[in-house]
């Protein structure tokens, strides 16, 4: 069974042929306060789901390189997706949190959560999905402009990515990085705009090869009403077929829903 992890946001799982792809590294990115963090609190969640074809019964960790952790909004959204559906279970203590301090860490903090992957394996919660959020807050925040250090930084993003892609594809779990962006200033052909402006994700082209899928997350204007909209874009895929799809969607105080 080819396994996905859904959104319950039914435009998002129908572009993207069920959901987010289980034993692959995806990122997401896009400006602030579009709804990265939203979406991926969102997937911690539904993992959480009845075992059903499109369900996957499992447990989730949430890797904290962000400043703060939205466990309120987390209880939230939980109330709404996960209402009497775990009968007899506490939905967040499901959701396991690993904080990472400062980049230097991210190693360590790695391997434990594949120790942490390989407990779960013993109950009939396993983990399947991991959010690191975000991965450019940890990275850009922690290495100056510097030549040196951005080779450094290179070197690191490479070996931390390709762990990451032996957890996701040994243990079948859908690993979701978050990243941020930059401002494009001389015309790209990646057509990733947003709020009116061209942008691009942070980390660079060595970065992009190390995941498998890349999700954009934009603000887009919508003339007939003169109105502004969240929309999803496939900018990259393991399946070809998917790619360039998008799809519009909002987010209300019970999460990502359609329009």
């Amino acid at each position: 069974m080819n396994q996905k992890c859904i959104s319950i946001c039914n435009p998002i799982d129908l572009i993207l042929d069920g959901g987010i792809q289980i034993g692959e590294v995806t990122e997401i990115f896009g400006e602030s306060g579009v709804g990265k963090n939203q979406t991926c609190l969102q997937l911690l969640l539904t993992c959480l789901l009845e075992l059903k074809d499109e369900e996957l019964y499992g447990s989730s960790i949430y890797i904290q390189a962000c400043p703060v952790f939205p466990a309120e909004r987390l209880n939230q959204v939980s109330l709404h997706i996960l209402r009497n559906k775990l009968a007899g279970e506490n939905p967040l203590s499901l959701v396991h949190v690993k904080k990472i301090e400062v980049a230097d860490q991210i190693f360590l903090v790695l391997n434990q959560v594949e120790l942490m992957v390989l407990n779960s394996l013993e109950g009939c919660r396993y983990t399947r999905v991991i959010v690191l959020d975000s991965i450019a807050y940890l990275f850009r925040h922690e290495h100056d402009n510097t030549c040196k250090r951005f080779s450094e930084r290179n070197r690191m993003l490479l070996v931390v990515g390709k762990k990451m892609k032996d957890i996701a594809k040994t243990y079948n779990i859908a690993f979701v990085v978050v990243n941020e962006v930059t401002d494009v200033f001389t015309p790209n052909v990646s057509g990733t705009f947003t709020s009116g402006r061209e942008i691009k994700p942070a980390l660079g082209p060595k970065w992009e090869t190390i995941i498998s899928n890349r999700m954009f997350i934009s603000y887009q204007y919508n003339l007939s009403d003169a109105s502004w909209y969240r929309e999803w874009m496939v900018v990259k895929s393991s399946k070809s077929t998917i790619q360039g799809r998008r799809c519009a969607f909002r987010i209300t105080s019970n999460g990502l829903t359609s329009l």
